[in-house]
This record gives structure tokens, C-alpha cells and sequence, in this order.
């Protein structure tokens, strides 16, 4: 079960670089229980995941930067064994490189497969 903010929204931090597939996502698991984080970079990510407790990360493959969505992945891991980690990615190929440390799941997603991935990892 995702964890809960203060507000009973569930804390969801979502890495993924481009704008368009940032809307997509919000429309799709935006709603009374989820509260997004939105960030547009690996750097931005870190600085959020550093800024305050996320037990829960969403973030894309491809980042279009040096760090990818998986260095992310691991270096949040690495930070808080507990996090809760789902990679996306449109290209199926990337699921045998997500490892123990997080679940992949393909894009484009509903917001039940998004909720089952997470209790999955």
C-alpha cells in the first residue's frame, strides 16, 4: 500500500523528461488519493528525494541526461532500501535491466496497473 501524506493523498514521485508524457501521467493517476511530484530531471529528482521522506518513485528509462531513469532508480535505493520503485518505459527491451530493485512496467499504463506494479516491488 503506498504510503500516505498528511493529507491522505498518497506521495508519488514521477522523473520523467518529457512534458508531454508528464500530462499524460497526471491525467492518468492524478485523483483524491495520489499526490504527485513532478520533476523533469534526474537532478530535480534527487533534490526532491533528498528534500523530503518519498517512499514511492515513478520514474521513465530514458531521461534524455547522463544519469538514466535506472542509475536513478538504483541511487534511490541505495538511499532508502524501503523506497518503492516502478520503471516505465515504451520499449519492452528495458524490463530485463530493471534488476531486484524495482519493477518495470510498460507505458502506456492505468492507474490500477500502476497501483499493482508498486505492490509488486
Amino acid at each position: 500500500m503506498l504510503e500516505r501524506e498528511k493529507s491522505g493523498k498518497k506521495k508519488i514521485l514521477v522523473v520523467e523528461d518529457e512534458a508531454v508524457n508528464q500530462r499524460v501521467i497526471e491525467r492518468t493517476i492524478q485523483g483524491d488519493e495520489y499526490h504527485l511530484l513532478i520533476s523533469g530531471s534526474s537532478e530535480e529528482a534527487l533534490f526532491k528525494f533528498q528534500s523530503e521522506p518519498i517512499s514511492h518513485v515513478l520514474t521513465d528509462v530514458n531521461l534524455g541526461e547522463s544519469l538514466t531513469g535506472l542509475d536513478l532508480a538504483r541511487t534511490f535505493k541505495l538511499m532508502n532500501p524501503n523506497v518503492k520503485i516502478v520503471v516505465m518505459s515504451s520499449d519492452e527491451t528495458n524490463e530485463g535491466k530493471v534488476g531486484d530493485w524495482g519493477v518495470f512496467l510498460k507505458k502506456p499504463f492505468t492507474k490500477d496497473e500502476l497501483s499493482a506494479a508498486f505492490d509488486q516491488s
